[in-house]
């Protein structure tokens, strides 16, 4: 067995809640290779049973992103940033605690109905790319993938349904986290949610992390061609095009166009 890195991250390769982890750990400079490791890719239901070996977990529901620090897990986005600011010799600064509740409070609205609706449309429709299938599972026939993908979004979609949930109360969820963004920037002046002059805080990660339901620049989130528009919502991109455009810049100005490291 190869040895423990000392900081090993494991991830989603599709989650917004990842990717916030991992831009959060690129602004405060630190590098982590998934050719050495410091990096895992993971798989749901197919590597949950690794997870919870590796998080001594063996009950109730665990998720990613999880950073291994010394062999001990830092589980959510949140915690791994706290972590990753206080290594970062003030590169990385979380931000005013109060907004930060409030802007993860109007991004959960979004990116849980994001979640769900996209999990149910790939359900329903059956389609799947080839990233989507499980690592060595290429040789499948299309027709068992088309099931094993049907069956692994349903059972996302049921592990993290909340109650009472529906594709209408997910619109409107969706909408009203956007617009408590788009408020939000403005009474803070249109440009950084911290007020950071040339720089940006896990506030402002949080936010633009939240929108993932449009093609983000430079594809960073590697949704194939026959899932990808499953995820999109026409008329919300229209109505938020304004904070939709914020994000991109964020992502233009901080966030690596090709990822070499997390």
């Amino acid at each position: 067995m190869p040895p423990q890195p000392p900081v090993q991250l494991v991830f989603l390769d599709q989650s917004s809640w990842s990717e916030r982890a991992r831009f959060a750990l690129q602004i405060a400079s630190i590098k982590l290779e998934v050719s050495r490791g410091e990096a895992v890719k993971y798989t749901p239901f197919v590597d949950e049973l690794w997870l919870r070996y590796k998080m001594g977990k063996w009950s109730g529901k665990v998720s990613v992103p999880v950073l291994f620090v010394s062999g001990k897990p830092i589980a959510g986005s949140r915690d791994i940033a706290l972590w990753a600011s206080q290594q970062s010799s003030g590169k990385l600064q979380m931000g005013d605690e109060d907004l930060l509740n409030k802007v993860e409070n109007a991004s959960d609205l979004v990116m849980l109905a994001t979640r769900y609706r996209g999990c149910i449309r790939i359900a329903e429709a059956g389609v799947y790319d080839a990233q989507d299938l499980p690592p060595g599972a290429g040789w499948l026939p299309a027709s068992v993938a088309r099931f094993a993908t049907r069956r692994v979004f349903r059972k996302i979609a049921d592990k993290y349904k909340r109650p009472g949930e529906t594709m209408e109360s997910d619109k409107e969820d969706m909408r009203k986290g956007l617009s408590i963004l788009t408020n939000l920037l403005k009474a803070a002046g249109g440009k950084r949610f911290s007020g950071l002059e040339g720089g940006i805080s896990f506030v402002d990660i949080v936010a633009a992390t939240s929108i993932q339901f449009v093609p983000l620049p430079g594809g960073r989130v590697p949704y194939g061609p026959n899932v990808a528009p499953l995820w999109r919502e026409p008329d919300l991109e229209a109505e938020f095009s304004d904070l939709i455009a914020w994000r991109d810049s964020i992502y233009n100005e901080f966030r690596l166009p090709v990822e070499e490291h997390l």
